[in-house]
């Protein structure tokens, strides 16, 4: 139920928001356990059956508690209990704009329910429960509405002192507070490493302004709507700024000086504590131990045997009090760099080295424009350092498989890349719900986009093919697998030259044969796939080379491959009426030699295809006898005009396995998430329609 200040200055109900009906959990007890609700989307009747129950575990995060009537009969009739309190000082908040909803927790001086600010924002509310409180109240309102906004900090919407009693209302966390993330959602490793270090970002950001929070605990830590961890409850702040700059505050009150004066807000130049700061390096290490073990000390994380040895030695550093140990506690900032590592460390591959990667954080980079999409993941135009770079950032994609193990592979092949021809890798971050990678941004795009701008002749088109065969030969040299070549992704520097990018399904060599069924084989671009991985879902360096023969035919033509060709058909014609591009009938004719280098990349059997080291030598000769002005066309010819042809045919086409009951789904580029109907042997009466094609 909500109650609305507008319901009694009108009869006209329907005027009050209405909201949600659910009640959500929040944390914005200063200094206190959070109670909860008895709401079934989140009311727990205990600890999981299968957590440990030692001495050190955690309670339930749920304790349950009837509001404060008075509150809530005085909001409903429009009654102020303190009218004395703060003559003449308003809040930048109407109490008309803010209907009251369902309670949710109290704190050492509050009450927080739920509510409704403006007809559509969920907000919790913290309503000054006690009038020998007020001064705590104050002294908690300086500091939050004046801490710098940052994403692991509680925002801070406003203050009003016009309701029955004065409230400040923030963001309502519906995910409630890390102890019930923890319990509700079970996080896995790399997600409790995200965490820490979310948590540990926010703790700089206060020690970067002068302020300890010195309550923190894993109450007090609030979990939004995507999971990030955001820090809240500023009452017992310890505020260490030179002075009180309740100018900061104008934009929240009318009359700051007033307000700080009548509460006998001094305590932010009068309190002494012996080491605020050194508190919330302890206080980070015991929640890190609470959510990596469920535990609270040191013993319980070293008995449970699964944090890693890193990880261990961090937090007892930490957890190392003053003086204790002779060790010196780290900075926030050693922190976050040492949880980057532990990061990395986690998501190698097993077997291998660890990730060396230079590890970015999220505040430091601006996203701007959208520019692309691949697989997984979309490419933005940003900002890192001053410079310009390309951000390739997830999305929740329908991928079949874990997004940050299929991330940090990508990760894992890209850093160790170092060639002419290959894009290289800036950095990567993934502590954020939506990870990314940087890499540098190329002003003339992919290929495809190059080629339709720029004025190019026959002598830079093939130039361009060889770029490309040569980091493709660098990367099988390497026993890497690309698995997704096309002109779409090869970038071009501002010479002209080329570059093999998006790694989002390269595999080592060993690691490509599938071991049973792998979903990453079953997605990409099926233009570009050759016949064995569109039924046998295995990619090969075979089929990097039927690929570049696509990529060369789309280089020269700037068309699609099969063109002409829906998407709903593609595959049967490819499969089994051995569907290929006619390399006849061009604008500009195509070399002969390079007509027979492209037949022979995309023969049907595998091993009838060239490497790619005679791919590059093939090339090398045709550039040497190719005219240097002849100039290319920047368009691509109309749809109709391109015709397709079946010019071969398998010699083995019985040996092919077909997935029975398999279904497929494509999501290329050019395929639109077509989902394709099952496939089935002609035994099972299933069949693949032949259609020949003028």
């Amino acid at each position: 139920m909500l109650i609305s200040a507008r319901s009694r200055l009108s009869h006209n109900d329907q005027e009050a928001p209405t909201g949600t009906t659910k009640s959500i959990s929040i944390s914005m007890a200063s200094d206190t356990t959070l109670f909860e609700t008895s709401t079934p989307i989140i009311s727990h009747s205990g600890p999981p059956q299968h957590a440990r129950k030692d001495k050190d575990d955690l309670p339930s995060p749920v304790l349950k508690r009837t509001g404060d009537p008075d509150i809530e009969n005085n909001w409903s009739a429009g009654k102020r209990r303190w009218p004395e309190l703060l003559p003449g000082v308003r809040g930048n908040i109407n109490v008309r704009d803010v209907a009251l909803g369902d309670y949710i927790a109290f704190g050492g001086y509050s009450h927080v329910y739920r509510g409704v600010w403006q007809r559509d924002v969920e907000v919790g509310i913290k309503i000054l429960s006690q009038l020998d409180h007020a001064a705590a109240f104050a002294s908690e309102l300086f500091t939050w509405a004046t801490i710098p906004a940052h994403p692991n900090i509680l925002r801070f919407y406003g203050v009003c002192f016009d309701a029955c009693q004065p409230f400040m209302i923030s963001p309502l966390m519906r995910n409630g507070s890390l102890l019930e993330y923890l319990h509700r959602f079970k996080p896995g490793p790399r997600d409790k490493i995200r965490l820490m270090i979310e948590i540990a970002k926010g703790i700089r950001h206060l020690h970067d302004h002068k302020i300890a929070h010195t309550n923190l605990h894993a109450r007090l830590i609030v979990i939004d709507d995507q999971g990030h961890a955001i820090i809240s409850s500023f009452g017992f702040a310890y505020d260490a700024r030179e002075s009180c700059a309740t100018g900061a505050l104008s934009s929240f009150v009318t009359d700051p000086d007033k307000l700080m004066e009548a509460l006998l807000v001094k305590m932010h130049n009068e309190r002494k504590l012996a080491y605020p700061f050194v508190s919330d390096i302890v206080s980070f290490a015991r929640i890190a131990i609470q959510i990596w073990s469920g535990g609270l000390t040191m013993q319980r994380l070293r008995e449970e045997g699964t944090a890693q040895e890193s990880l261990v030695a961090l937090l007892g550093r930490c957890d190392a009090g003053i003086g204790r140990m002779g060790v010196p506690l780290p900075t926030p900032e050693e922190i976050i760099n040492n949880l980057h590592q532990i990061l990395a460390d986690l998501l190698a591959t097993p077997g291998q080295q660890p990730l060396d990667t230079p590890w970015i954080q999220e505040e430091h980079v601006t996203f701007q424009e959208l520019i692309g999409r691949g697989g997984y993941g979309e490419v933005f135009r940003g900002m890192w350092q001053g410079n310009e770079v390309a951000l390739k950032r997830v999305f929740r994609g329908d991928m079949g498989r874990d997004l940050y193990t299929a991330f940090a592979s990508e990760i894992e092949i890209w850093s160790s890349l170092k060639h002419d021809n290959v894009l290289p890798l800036s950095g990567a971050c993934l502590t954020t719900t939506f990870p990314f990678i940087v890499s540098p941004f190329m002003k003339h795009g992919t290929a495809l986009s190059y080629l339709r701008t720029v004025p190019t002749t026959t002598y830079q088109r093939i130039k361009l093919m060889l770029d490309v065969a040569q980091g493709m030969s660098y990367l099988h040299g390497v026993g890497i697998v690309h698995a997704d070549l096309k002109a779409s992704n090869v970038l071009v520097r501002d010479n002209g030259s080329g570059l093999v990018c998006d790694f989002g399904y390269a595999k080592l060599e060993s690691a490509a044969a599938p071991k049973g069924t792998d979903p990453s084989e079953r997605v990409g671009t099926p233009r570009w796939m050759p016949p064995e991985r569109l039924l046998e879902h295995k990619s090969s360096k075979e089929g990097d080379v039927y690929a570049m023969g696509m990529t060369a035919y789309e280089i020269w033509t700037l068309e699609r491959p099969f063109g002409d060709v829906p998407d709903a058909r593609l595959w049967t014609r490819i499969i089994d009426g051995d569907l290929r591009p006619c390399l006849n009938s061009m604008v500009v004719e195509m070399p002969e030699r390079l007509k027979e280098l492209l037949e022979e990349c995309w023969a049907p059997e595998p091993e009838d295809r060239p490497s790619f080291k005679v791919i590059e030598a093939v090339l090398q000769e045709i550039l040497l006898a190719c005219p240097v002005n002849v100039p290319m066309p920047q368009e691509p010819r109309p749809t109709e005009t391109i015709s397709a042809k079946v010019s071969i045919k398998r010699k083995r086409r019985d040996e092919l396995t077909v997935n029975a009951g398999d279904l497929i789904k494509v999501l290329g580029r050019f395929s639109g998430g077509i989902e394709f109907g099952t496939l089935t042997t002609p035994e099972k009466g299933g069949y693949f329609v032949r259609t020949d094609l003028e």
